[in-house]
């Protein structure tokens, strides 16, 4: 069956999908004594003009339970790592993810990042959904469209990624933002800088959450609460959830001690799809995520990078999460990211890679110069228009180097 073509907003019905079949249709109101004739939307037509789309309960196009609709869930999953779920466990991920973040059938839900990424889909539209509360989504990113969305719509949870943060921040200023009824801000699929974290609190009166997981262990850890400590941790499990950080040999380290991150979740993927199709099935009993982190004595996670994305210079590993950070504090600065490269001799050097207005290069050494070690200071600057990004937020650095 073809899919509906759907809005560049899409506004959800307060209608429990959880126990029912559900559809969708452009332009009218489905009820429990009505049906509807289109069929769920695939996650890619999410992002597509027309008319505007309501969800509602207890259709007959669907069978009597959502968790029928599940299996297919992952195949929306597009970003080269999707896996296939079996349907009790998206189910298990979606119910204990509500359950963490105490979602109300009250609850207005606007995400911004894209649905064809767990984050987006799990935690912004399919949880909200099944405890009987609206969803917005928005076809791309307009930052103007978004802060009147928020103005008009007054959604009480944020979906978003740090870029998109960002991008709010550089719109001018309206009257009443601290006011919005906002109660939960998520950020997710890259480090989130303090000065963003700071600007944001000014602007709109509330603290940016983290959301940590994968599409193939979905979501992992959470951090709902903030402190000068916690804000640069990911947080602490979600329940069922087991994190370790262990070492080279697999063992599992000490609190303190900086290691890869491992996961046991119901909610893994069994295996991988597509090109990914080669590799050998995913470890029932517990994901590598490929993340390099370490953990307090109360469980709480804190990232350190990416084992890919380190630059090793010399004998030091640099973490371009430090090097963006220093950077993106400067003024003129709109985004940035830092890759590794290496000279004409081999040896490794820091790239920036930025988007500005007003600043040259040898500015941007000088201010890294004076911040940072000389082994973090980039050795070459490039100006780019933007910095490219997968649809969850992660940068593509494949592409900077």
């Amino acid at each position: 069956m073809r899919p509906t073509v759907l809005p560049s907003r899409i506004v959800t019905e307060r209608s429990r999908l959880d126990g029912y079949g559900a559809t969708a249709a452009p332009g009218r109101r489905c009820s429990p004594d009505t049906a509807c004739e289109q069929a769920m939307p695939s996650a890619s037509s999410c992002r597509t003009a027309g008319s505007l789309c309501r969800f509602s309960s207890a259709s007959p196009v669907w069978t009597p339970s959502l968790c029928s609709f599940l299996p297919l869930l992952p195949r929306r999953i597009c970003d080269g790592t999707a896996g296939s779920r079996a349907p009790g466990w998206s189910w298990n991920e979606i119910a204990c993810f509500a359950e963490e973040i105490q979602l109300l059938e009250t609850d207005t839900t606007l995400v911004l990042s894209s649905i064809s990424h767990s984050y987006g889909l799990i935690g912004g539209t399919l949880a909200p959904l099944c405890r009987g509360g609206r969803v917005i989504l928005e076809d791309g990113f307009d930052p103007h469209v978004v802060l009147q969305a928020l103005r008009q719509e007054r959604p009480t949870i944020l979906f978003a990624v740090p870029a998109m943060y960002r991008g709010l921040l550089h719109t001018p200023a309206c009257e009443g933002e601290a006011l919005l009824p906002l109660r939960l801000c998520f950020s997710a699929g890259a480090p989130l800088p303090h000065d963003l974290d700071d600007s944001f609190a000014r602007r709109f009166g509330r603290r940016i959450c983290q959301d940590y997981g994968s599409t193939e262990a979905g979501v992992i850890t959470l951090r709902l609460t903030w402190s000068p400590y916690l804000r640069d941790s990911v947080g602490r499990p979600v329940r069922g959830r087991e994190v370790a950080v262990v070492g080279p040999q697999g063992k599992k380290l000490e609190p303190g001690a900086v290691g890869e991150v491992v996961v046991a979740s119901p909610a893994l993927a069994r295996g991988y799809l597509g090109d990914r199709s080669s590799l050998l099935p995913i470890d029932p009993n517990r994901f590598c995520t490929g993340d390099l982190g370490w953990a307090d004595e109360t469980g709480h996670l804190f990232l350190v990078g990416r084992k890919s994305s380190l630059v090793h210079v010399a004998d030091v590993v640099v973490d371009p999460a430090v090097v963006e950070a220093v950077i993106t504090g400067i003024p003129g600065i709109k985004d940035a990211a830092v890759v590794g490269i290496a000279d004409q001799a081999g040896n490794g050097r820091v790239k920036a890679v930025v988007v500005a207005e007003g600043i040259t290069g040898d500015q941007i050494i000088r201010h890294c110069r004076e911040r940072l070690p000389a082994t973090h200071v980039p050795q070459a600057v490039e100006f780019r228009t933007q910095i490219p990004r997968t649809a969850a937020g992660k940068t593509l650095r494949r592409l900077l180097r």
